[in-house]
């Protein structure tokens, strides 16, 4: 069973309503999926990893970006897949992919490391 929850996302001076749509399992045992009115939060796929490469091998990202190397390839993408995958699993780490909603097109990532100290 499907349950959704309305919240408020800000962006720019604007205020959206998002849907955050979970399977009602465990917490957190399914990936979380966040739509905004334009955009979709939510898993990296494998067929993400072209765009993946394109975008974090710009040297501008990588000279802006504390863990991305240049020039920045297949295995490098696959690399963070896996750190992604492995951080989800243990609760460490979310992050997700960005996504036009109208055309599901990968268009960047976000993520949050979880600070167990806290």
């Amino acid at each position: 069973m499907k349950e959704s929850s309305e919240h408020l996302l800000c962006e720019r001076n604007a205020v959206h309503k998002v849907m955050i749509q979970s399977t009602k399992k465990r917490p957190m045992d399914t990936f979380p999926k966040i739509e905004t009115d334009r955009l979709i939060l939510g898993e990296l796929f494998v067929k993400d990893i072209p765009n993946i490469i394109a975008y974090a091998g710009n040297r501008k990202i990588a000279a802006n970006t504390l863990n991305v190397p240049h020039p920045y390839g297949e295995k490098d993408a696959i690399f963070w897949m896996n750190s992604v995958n492995q951080g989800f699993e243990h609760k460490t780490q979310f992050s997700f992919g960005i996504r036009i909603k109208t055309k599901g097109e990968f268009i960047g990532g976000v993520g949050l490391k979880v600070n167990t100290r806290f």
